[in-house]
């Protein structure tokens, strides 16, 4: 059973286009996009487990160039 997490990302002043393109590109993320709000960009990923799921963020994403910070959502199923 896989796990799909929902990633929130904040970027350094204009560099959000780039970094949701190099982010698309990672193994695991399903789709990136840029957003309005509170954050950046939002990222979908899905992982094995929870140990992948920190590996593609904490190992991939947060070293994106221009990525400041994230934080992780995982989704979960309440039916």
């Amino acid at each position: 059973m896989s796990i799909t997490a929902y990633v929130l990302i904040h970027t350094e002043m204009g560099e959000a286009g780039d970094t949701v393109k190099e982010i698309a590109e990672i193994q695991g993320v399903v789709k990136a996009q840029n957003v309005t709000g509170q954050f950046d960009a939002v990222a979908i990923i899905e992982a094995e487990n929870m140990d992948e799921l920190g590996k593609i963020t904490a190992n991939k994403i947060q070293k994106v160039p221009g990525v400041i910070g994230t934080i992780t959502c995982p989704a979960v199923d309440l039916g």
